[in-house]
């Protein structure tokens, strides 16, 4: 997806969300405070985006991330092997580690690395690291009651790196009885084409001639919220910020569990 990407944008984008994010850890009241909708801390969520943060954590990952529970799982380690939880300290490794981040993006968007055994594109990965801290920094964000900036132009950044690696995500207890052809339509931006067939995804974007059975129009930062679990997709849905339609609408349950939660 290094195409629909700029990777300079992503670089820029982690460095001042990382920034973002750590003024809000480094500001919050109270680190022993829940965050809402988590089951961690205030402490911990900081602690948990300092691990993802970490350039080596997901290169040593060994685990197949289509087995549910598998990743969080492997977050809830890192957590324990990690103990800080002083709020100063922990937004100064928000910040030092978004830094380095940036810089070992480099500058080849094509280059490839393994994230829990997984070859993607070094900008996939780094949306993937936008992701994190745009989502957890919602969550803080909602927690302590400030403002968070997320722009549809980052949510569509982090939902094409995402797209990359999708199809080592499918449940394929859910894909194996599907033959079928999926169009997420991201407003302002180019589309996303998922060829379910055989227990597999392939995933590609851009303009496709050929027959679509469901297409759904999703606003990108909905969009991004509602697969994240943090937004309705009932409520989204009646405010049209996601809309589907198409000769099998009825394929928009089985969309939803298609892919494993991380």
């Amino acid at each position: 997806m290094s195409d629909v990407i700029d990777l300079l944008a992503v670089e820029s984008d982690v460095l001042d969300v990382g920034r973002r994010f750590a003024d809000l850890v480094r500001n919050a009241p109270d680190g022993d405070a829940k965050v809402k909708g988590l089951e961690w801390t205030v402490a911990e969520l900081a602690a948990h985006v300092t691990t993802v943060l970490d350039w080596q954590s997901y290169s040593k990952a060994l685990f197949d991330p289509a087995v549910p529970g598998a990743h969080p799982a492997y977050n809830e380690r890192l957590l324990r092997q990690f103990p800080e939880r002083d709020l100063n300290s922990l937004a100064r490794y928000i910040e030092d580690r978004a830094a380095e981040a940036a810089d070992r993006l480099g500058a080849d968007p094509n280059r490839r690395i393994y994230t829990f055994n997984v070859a993607r594109s070094v900008t996939s990965y780094g949306a993937l690291l936008l992701g994190e801290l745009l989502v957890h920094g919602w969550d803080l964000a909602r927690t302590v009651r400030r403002p968070w900036r997320i722009t549809a132009e980052q949510a569509r950044t982090v939902i094409y790196g995402a797209a990359e690696v999708l199809p080592f995500l499918v449940d394929r207890r859910v894909a194996r009885p599907l033959q079928c052809v999926f169009e997420i339509r991201l407003r302002g931006g180019e589309p996303l084409f998922m060829h379910v067939h055989d227990g597999s995804v392939s995933v590609s974007v851009g303009k496709q001639a050929g027959y679509v059975d469901l297409h759904v129009s999703g606003e990108p930062i909905t969009y991004l919220l509602v697969g994240a679990g943090r937004r309705s997709e009932w409520r989204a849905a009646l405010t049209g910020k996601i809309v589907s339609w198409g000769p099998r609408p009825w394929l928009a349950l089985p969309l939803r569990r298609l892919f494993v939660k991380l």
